[in-house]
């Protein structure tokens, strides 16, 4: 319970309070704190975070909601009923009810899924925020990508380049084939469109 209020309130959450104190001020000016909207508000802008220690501390607090959507406060709020309807048997963690979501998504209420659309889009950018890949993917990832450091989707990348190998897992592949289908689904999805059309994107 003190997790989920300090991922609700930056005030609260004494790593990101001290370590982004400048860029908040900077970025998110006149946000009132509280319901996860200053932090929100830093996941939107993150790519302009100046501090490196604030870009750690983000990384953070956006891999921990990835595991568990009730840490992600605006998301939680917003897919409250499309919980309780579509995953009231899914346990929070490891990214599961994220992917029960994603699995109803055309059944989700527009506040739900635009939500999770956008949580989604952030997910692509760093390995580590797919906790269920990450961990289906992680010998694989260490045999056949080994010099790659996760980050700027460069891991995903790499792995997704060689889902055809003998050498990948077949749980890894699993994962990986579902990705390409999400990334076919939402061009937001997939980093490389994402990067180089980023101005023509909703």
């Amino acid at each position: 319970e003190d997790l989920k209020r300090s991922h609700d309130d930056i005030r609260l959450h004494t790593e990101l309070r001290t370590s982004c104190d400048a860029d908040t001020k900077e970025l998110c000016a006149g946000i009132e704190p509280g319901e996860g909207r200053v932090i929100k508000c830093l996941r939107d802008a993150r790519q302009t975070i100046k501090a490196p220690a604030c870009r750690a501390a983000l990384l953070r607090l956006m891999m921990s909601s990835a595991e568990n959507y009730l840490l992600d406060a605006p998301l939680a709020a917003a897919c409250a009923d499309d919980v309780d309807k579509h995953c009231a048997t899914i346990v929070p963690g490891q990214g599961r009810v994220h992917e029960c979501l994603r699995d109803n998504s055309e059944k989700l209420s527009p506040e739900c899924k635009l939500a999770e659309a956008a949580a989604e889009a952030e997910e692509v950018e760093d390995i580590r925020l797919k906790p269920q890949l990450l961990e289906a993917c992680e010998v694989s990832a260490a045999e056949l990508c080994g010099g790659i450091k996760p980050g700027n989707g460069r891991l995903l990348e790499c792995l997704l380049g060689k889902v055809e190998s003998p050498e990948m897992g077949e749980g890894c592949k699993r994962k990986l084939r579902k990705q390409v289908v999400r990334e076919n689904t939402n061009l937001a999805f997939n980093l490389r469109v994402k990067t180089e059309c980023a101005a023509e994107l909703p």
